[in-house]
C-alpha cells in the first residue's frame, strides 16, 4: 500500500476527519518502509492490517509535516546481478563519494501520468478547461496494472454521474462524483474537489517532472 491508501485505512478504521492525520512525506507501495504521523485526539493504541502496523510512540505539541524532517535512510539491495553488471556497480559506487549522485526522480514519482504524457497539474496551471490523463481519458500508465481496470470504469462512466459506479474500490483517486455535473468540462471545479492531499501529489509529480528537465539541462 502507498501512503495514501494507509492514511485512508486508518481514517475509515477510526473514522477520522482528514485534517485529524497530518504526515511528512509519501513512501512507494513498492517498498517497505517506516514512516510518522500524527492524529489530533487519536486513540493511543495499535492499529495493525494486513499491509500495515500503526504502533503509537508519544505525543507532540504540534502537527507533523515536511519541516520536520532531519533526513531519510535507505537500505537498497540488488539481486541477480552478473559478474560484470557487480563490477559496474562497484566501480559507480567508488565514483559516488568523489561525483555525488545526481537526484533524478524515478516512474515512482509519475503514476498519474498516463502513456499520453499530460500532468493534471500542468493543465491546472496554465488554466486550461479539458481534463487530461486520468479523469477525462483514463488512460493506463506505465506501471499501472492494478489500476488499469479502476480507469477502463472511469472511461466507461464518464458523464453518467448518477449512475451507480460498480467495480470502483474505495481509493484516493478522483471518482465520478468528484467532478461536477454541470458544466461537464469544469476543470477547476474538478479539482478543487478532489482530496487536498492528492492534488499535493499531482503537484508534485509535475515538479518532479520540471526537476528532472532542469538537472538534465
Amino acid at each position: 500500500m502507498g501512503t495514501l491508501e494507509v492514511l485512508e485505512a486508518i481514517r475509515r478504521r477510526w473514522n477520522l476527519a482528514g485534517a485529524q492525520v497530518n504526515y511528512g512525506g509519501l513512501k512507494d507501495r513498492h517498498a517497505v518502509t517506516v514512516q510518522y504521523l500524527t492524529i489530533l485526539d487519536g486513540p493511543d493504541r495499535a492499529l495493525r492490517e494486513t499491509s500495515f502496523a500503526l504502533e503509537p510512540l508519544g505525543r507532540l505539541p504540534h502537527p507533523y509535516g515536511p519541516e520536520h524532517f532531519r533526513g531519510n535512510r535507505f537500505a537498497i539491495v540488488l539481486r541477480d546481478l552478473g559478474a560484470e553488471a557487480a563490477a559496474r556497480a562497484e566501480r559507480a559506487a567508488g565514483q559516488l563519494p568523489r561525483d555525488g549522485l545526481p537526484n533524478y526522480f524515478d516512474d515512482q514519482r509519475f503514476g498519474s501520468v498516463g502513456f499520453d504524457g499530460g500532468f493534471i497539474a500542468e493543465a491546472w496551471l496554465k488554466g486550461t478547461t479539458s481534463v487530461p490523463c486520468d479523469w477525462r481519458s483514463p488512460s493506463p500508465t506505465p506501471r499501472s496494472s492494478r489500476d488499469a481496470g479502476e480507469k477502463a470504469i472511469l472511461r466507461d462512466l464518464w458523464g453518467r454521474w448518477p449512475r451507480p459506479r460498480p467495480g470502483l474500490p474505495r481509493s484516493p483517486r478522483p471518482e465520478p462524483g468528484h467532478v461536477p455535473r454541470r458544466p461537464p468540462t469544469d476543470f477547476r471545479g474538478a479539482f478543487a474537489r478532489v482530496r487536498r492531499d492528492l492534488r499535493s501529489l499531482y503537484f508534485s509529480a509535475y515538479q518532479s517532472y520540471l526537476w528532472n528537465l532542469i538537472l538534465a539541462a
